[in-house]
This record gives structure tokens, C-alpha cells and sequence, in this order.
């Protein structure tokens, strides 16, 4: 059972509690940043480095249960160490991981498992995202020894490299990148000073003509040299940017920006509410998308109110691009973050909050996995939970409940992204629908009058 706080009124956030499940242990020891990512079908892919526990090099692991077992489909890197790992999902569903040894990047199909060398530069940092529209993977590289970073762009999930090409500048350094639909935001450091965590944040705007071909649009200082900052990212979704990052050494703290025009310009630097009080020493972000609204998903470690450290999750959506969700805890036991190694990781599932990060729970630092019930709950839809449905998960029949007030309506199965697959009427307290027709997936219920609810397709 997750732990339960109770909160003083004197404190400045709240935690609810939500239906977080039990971790699932992935993986002992992890001495990388690991990776998590879905497919539409709802199988999962997990990247994880295994230099602490004596095999060496990383496993790429699989789940086809939403996260409940996972399975080594293969070990990369020959033994050797790999620092950093990366997967995306293009738009053909199609699933790559990056991965660092090194000065040496390689990228792997776990379609057709294939490793493939990236002998371009050699690098100190990367990062890569998949477009939406096609098999398209675009990388930007810190290049080793150098202060430049440049970017490239492939079709066929890195076996070559012949799309747009570029220099994006010859002063900066640790590229994150993002992106959703065609629009792609790039955030680095630059001009790079000799601490490089305390340099200007730049942002960068990118729009994708052709599947492997990108435009340059705007650049933008986001914060002024100053404090260190040693982590940030962006979220984009439906025309809203979220520029994440922490500020601080010691104590550090969880600031963002919000960019209401797909990121051409931002508002003033604020303190993200639920985690005021907080030391927030790591954190990742993500968009969601599912038949009830989008927005962006925050996990990190903290520190500070309540006194034990703990592994958070808040979310904000579109409708209030502003307003954070109460803090949620993810973690059974004891998380840990100390470096880029242990940072989180968290993925949007159908509508989900798909989560991996390392807590000590038997007496290692191991990576565990946990996956939220839905980003938004039916609680948080209606005033009452007046649909439910079972079995959940579900393989042929399933069974719709509605209050007997709410019969003769129609209602909407939609897909993770809120395509409309199927409509029904439900038209008594009980009705049983054949779904056996349906790939395996998340999927969504929703009714006229605004109520909805999750299920999954086995």
C-alpha cells in the first residue's frame, strides 16, 4: 500500500491519494539513465543499464501485461558500460533505442533488432525524438571535445542518416529536446561558461516539413546566466509549451515557464505550486493525451515537507495550464536520486502515467515500475463515479454500469489519443458489448453527459 500522509494546515500543498499501484521490480542495480515507452498496443519497453550487477552493457525489457512482469528481450553493449539510454516510438509504431558508450553512440530497432553505429562525431551528450507522422528519429549531439551541437535527422530509425543536417550553434551544450505533431523545441546551454550548469538557457524552434526534414525557426534566451540549473526539458501539446527546469544547488527548486503561442514567447519564471516547499533534486516530464483532455505529466524526488524523501507526481492540463494537481506518491519504498544515473522517467500509457525510477527496497538501488490509473479519474470528470466497467482488463465482453438515472444515453469508445472507434447506447443499468474486435490497447468510455472511464483491451 502506498504511504499515507496527513497534511497540517499549515502547510503550503496537499497529497492525495490515488490508485497507484504496488512497484514492480524491472531491473537490479541500474548504473544508467534508463528509458520507458509504449507502443499503441500498449506493449512496453523499457532501456536499462546493467554495469553494477556484473553482466555489464544494457537490457532492452518488454511488457505486455501494462507493467505488471517484465521480460530481457536482449542484452546491448557487449559488457560494456552505457551511461545513457533513449527510446521513442515513431508513427508507425515502430520502437528505437539510443544508447551512449562512451564518446560512442549506437542506435538499435527492436523491431528487427538491429544494431546500427553512429560514426558521424563522436559525442559527450545527446538526445532524440520521433515524429508523429511517419519514421522519422531526429538527434542532436553534444559533440565530444567541442562546444558545438548539431542535429540530424533519419527515416529509417538511425541505420542512415540523410535527412536535414545542421550546425545549430558552435557554442553550447547538453541538448534536450521535444517534440509533438510537426513542432519541435530544442533547450541547451549556450554560450557555455566554465560552469556550464550556470550558462544562459536557450530555446530553439523547429518545424517538421516532410518526415525527416526540420525548418529553423525562432531562438530564444529562456533564463539568464545566474544560479545553477542543472536539469530542464519542455513539454508541447495542442499550442502550450511547459519550460521545466531546477534552480539551486544546494536546495534546489522546481521553477517553469508557460508559452500559450507553441512557443514563440513565455511568461515570467514561476515556482511550481505543489512543490514550494520542496527540495526537488531531479525530475522528468512528459505530454498526455487521452479522450478527456491533454496536458503535461511531472514526476520527481523530493525532499523536504514531509521529511522523507519521496518520488512525486503532479500533472496540469490544457483547460488550466496553470493549476497543479495535488502531490501524489509513487513510491513503496525508498527512492533514490543522487545523479543523471537515477533520474525518473515518465510516459504517457493511453491517458496513463507510466513511471520508472530507482528506490532501495531489499538492500540495492534497483529500478522499479509503477502506472497510475489515469491521468485524469472519473472522480475528477463528474461530481459522482456513475460509469464504471469489468472486467478490467478485458479481452471479449466487457460489462458498462451506469446509474439508472443516466439509461438512454449515448456513449463513445475512444482510443488513447481520443479517436472515436465506436458509438453505443446503453440503454439499462447493464450492458455487455463485444470488443473482441479491438487491437490490444487503452481505451476510453464517455458518455453525452460528460462522464468517462478507462479500460484495457488484452
Amino acid at each position: 500500500m502506498k504511504k499515507t500522509l496527513l497534511c497540517c494546515l499549515v502547510l503550503l500543498y496537499s497529497i492525495s491519494a490515488y490508485p497507484w499501484g504496488s512497484d514492480v521490480f524491472v531491473q537490479a542495480q541500474p548504473t544508467g539513465r534508463s528509458s520507458l515507452v509504449a507502443t499503441s498496443s500498449g506493449t512496453l519497453y523499457c532501456s536499462s543499464s546493467r554495469g553494477a550487477s556484473g553482466v555489464g552493457g544494457m537490457d532492452i525489457l518488454e511488457s505486455t501485461d501494462m507493467g505488471l512482469s517484465w521480460t530481457p528481450i536482449i542484452n546491448l553493449g557487449s559488457g560494456q558500460w552505457i551511461e545513457k539510454s533513449k527510446l521513442v516510438v515513431t508513427g508507425t509504431d515502430s520502437v528505437y533505442c539510443a544508447y551512449q558508450i562512451g564518446p560512442d553512440l549506437f542506435f538499435f530497432s527492436v523491431q528487427s533488432f538491429v544494431t546500427t553505429p553512429f560514426t558521424t562525431v563522436s559525442i559527450s551528450d545527446f538526445d532524440i525524438a520521433a515524429s508523429a507522422n511517419g519514421n522519422a528519429v531526429y538527434l542532436y549531439t553534444d559533440e565530444f571535445t567541442t562546444n558545438n551541437i548539431n542535429r540530424y535527422s533519419s527515416t529509417d530509425g538511425g541505420y542512415t542518416w540523410t535527412g536535414s543536417t545542421a550546425l545549430v550553434t558552435g557554442n553550447g551544450a547538453v541538448p534536450r529536446i521535444c517534440m509533438t505533431g510537426t513542432r519541435l523545441i530544442l533547450n541547451y546551454y549556450g554560450p557555455v561558461l566554465n560552469d556550464t550548469a550556470t550558462s544562459i538557457i536557450r530555446s530553439a524552434i523547429y518545424n517538421e516539413t516532410t518526415p525527416g526534414t526540420l525548418t529553423a525557426s525562432t531562438f530564444i534566451d529562456m533564463v539568464a546566466a545566474g544560479p545553477v540549473r542543472s536539469q530542464y526539458a519542455s513539454v508541447i501539446i495542442n499550442g502550450l509549451v511547459w519550460f521545466v527546469y531546477s534552480e539551486g544547488d544546494v536546495s534546489p527548486v522546481l521553477k517553469y515557464m508557460l508559452s500559450t503561442d507553441n512557443g514563440a514567447t513565455y511568461g515570467a519564471e514561476t515556482v511550481v505550486p505543489a512543490l514550494a516547499s520542496n527540495t526537488t533534486k531531479c525530475f522528468d516530464i512528459a505530454p498526455f493525451m487521452s479522450a478527456i483532455d491533454a496536458g503535461m505529466m511531472l514526476v520527481c524526488y523530493t525532499e523536504g515537507l514531509p521529511p522523507q524523501a519521496e518520488m512525486m507526481f503532479t500533472s496540469v492540463s490544457t483547460l488550466a495550464p496553470t493549476s497543479f494537481a495535488s502531490l501524489e506518491v509513487i513510491n513503496d519504498f525508498n527512492p533514490q536520486c543522487t545523479d543523471a544515473s537515477t533520474l525518473p522517467t515518465v510516459f504517457s500509457l493511453g491517458g496513463d502515467a507510466g513511471v520508472i525510477w530507482v528506490e532501495i527496497a531489499t538492500g540495492g538501488s534497483d529500478l522499479y515500475f509503477d502506472l497510475r490509473s489515469g491521468v485524469v479519474s472519473v472522480s475528477e470528470i463528474g461530481n459522482e463515479s456513475e460509469i464504471s466497467v469489468y472486467p478490467n482488463p478485458v479481452q471479449n465482453n466487457l460489462t458498462i454500469q451506469i446509474d439508472d438515472k443516466h439509461t438512454f444515453q449515448e456513449a463513445k469508445i475512444m482510443d488513447g489519443t481520443g479517436r472515436i472507434i465506436r458509438e453505443i447506447l446503453l440503454e439499462v443499468e447493464k450492458t455487455s458489448i463485444d470488443i473482441s474486435d479491438l487491437s490490444s490497447g487503452i481505451y476510453w468510455i464517455r458518455t453525452v453527459d460528460g462522464k468517462a472511464v478507462r479500460f484495457t483491451k488484452l
